[in-house]
């Protein structure tokens, strides 16, 4: 099974809650820093990839 990022988001909640302390506020930072980044990522083209001669 893949583990996708809306399963993650979904569970992060939980963790912060079952975890208190520093590492609940890790699961936090954790989680809204994966959001950023995949904010980034949004609507990234990948590089065109240079042909090869055969």
């Amino acid at each position: 099974m893949k583990i996708t990022p809306w399963l993650l988001a979904a569970l992060a909640p939980f963790g912060a809650i079952a975890y208190s302390g520093y590492l609940g506020h890790a699961v936090v930072v954790v989680l809204t820093v994966g959001i950023f980044l995949g904010t980034l990522s949004l609507g990234r083209t990948p590089a065109a990839q240079p042909k090869q001669d055969a």
